[in-house]
């Protein structure tokens, strides 16, 4: 049924959406359900409950033109899944596709968010990315690269789809440091500490308030704790590292205070979150700079496992414990990208990187590289021939 009484101009748009179907619906300037937007083209209204975009998806194929226009955008090279859960702990999986526009620009849409109620098995799993590519009338051809977590479960429904799978850098750093950190008892007992002196703060205004004045006296840069959260890869450096940084105000504010001076660090604790800290810090410059999605980035993961390699050497001024964590997560991390797959991706993008060529590829991977690479020119030429 079309909403009565009301024109396209007078729709709003969804605040902050990813997926580009909604350029084509809105909601009335006064209307607070958003749950079923209009439709700018026809006026009529659809169900959009949990922000899934199926049925927008659906509906939009009643306007060809439009619906044929989107798809074109989705001829890209690359496209990114992600499983997350709603507030209300209910499972989603979202497909991104990253590709090159006729400018050479590299851009990313999400094309959908689908409701996964089921167990997430492979079989589950390759049926949802097929019924997403159906609905936009993609071919899995035209696709270099799907990029994930390291899931056991997506990783064989890549395999059962045959399709190409990387996983996610990000990813695999946060499993390679959590891996180097587990059965170590005095990192436990740190960490721990640190959640629970962060948490104090966070629940009290007046422990904020004593925190920004000690900070000012003791002429401490002021700004808040920060949180470790364990899906946000680099979280755990930043809250050492801001602990560490305020450790005097912390320490003064804690030991005024009975209800939390139990939580005032001990020298070994503090000693333990140094050697973290000097373990860790090298990691924490190319975290964010391998997690963008506006720039490449897999061109960078061979030269980064170099660095890796290299920053896991010990030093003389490393405690033994920074010499272990660094090399249990060097010892991690070279396991992740073994793969004939993975290996080719790679070679091939860093091999086109100016910034890199063969500096950090073997003599035989160089080689197979720029087969691959004028061969694929060969073939893409010759697709045009007949087009």
């Amino acid at each position: 049924m079309a909403t009565p009484n009301v024109s396209a101009a007078d729709l709003r748009s969804k605040k902050s959406f990813t997926s580009p179907v909604w350029q084509y619906f809105g909601f009335k300037t006064d209307e607070d359900d958003n749950t079923k937007p209009t439709c700018k083209l026809c006026l009529k209204k659809v169900s959009a409950a949990g922000g899934n975009t199926s049925n927008l998806q659906r509906h939009l194929r009643n306007h060809p033109a439009k619906a044929q226009e989107l798809g074109k955008q989705g001829q890209g090279p690359s496209k990114p899944k992600d499983m997350w859960s709603s507030n209300t702990m209910e499972p989603y999986m979202s497909y991104t596709i990253h590709f090159i526009d006729p400018d050479w620009k590299l851009q990313s849409r999400c094309l959908q968010t689908l409701y996964m109620p089921k167990d997430h098995t492979a079989e589950t799993l390759a049926d949802g990315m097929n019924e997403i590519l159906n609905e936009w009338q993609l071919s899995p051809a035209n696709q270099v690269c799907l990029t994930t977590d390291s899931g056991a479960n997506i990783g064989k429904a890549a395999s059962d789809l045959n399709w190409s799978w990387i996983s996610c850098f990000g990813h695999n750093l946060h499993l390679a440091i959590t891996y180097a950190m587990k059965d170590e008892p005095r990192i436990s007992r740190a960490i721990g500490i640190c959640k629970r002196i962060v948490a104090a703060f966070s629940q009290s205004w007046k422990r904020r308030r004593e925190l920004s004045k000690a900070q000012l006296e003791l002429e401490l840069p002021v700004k808040s704790l920060v949180s470790e959260c364990p899906t946000r890869w680099g979280s755990m450096h930043n809250m050492i590292a801001r602990i560490l940084e305020q450790e005097r105000a912390i320490q003064r504010v804690l030991s005024e205070d009975r209800k939390v001076s139990h939580l005032v660090l001990k020298w070994q604790d503090i000693e333990v979150l140094k050697s973290l800290h000097k373990a860790l810090e090298p990691m924490a410059d190319f975290t964010d700079a391998l997690s963008g999605d506006s720039y490449v980035t897999v061109s960078s993961i061979k030269p980064t496992l170099r660095f890796i390699e290299n920053a896991s050497t010990a030093e003389p001024d490393h405690t033994r414990l920074t010499a272990d964590v660094k090399a249990k997560i060097q010892e991690n991390f070279k396991k992740r990208y073994t793969s004939d797959t993975a290996q080719i991706i790679l070679n091939t993008a860093t091999w086109l990187d100016p910034r890199y060529k063969t500096e950090y590829l073997c003599e035989e991977g160089a080689k197979n590289a720029a087969e691959n690479i004028k061969r694929e020119i060969f073939e893409l030429e010759l697709a045009n021939e007949f087009q």
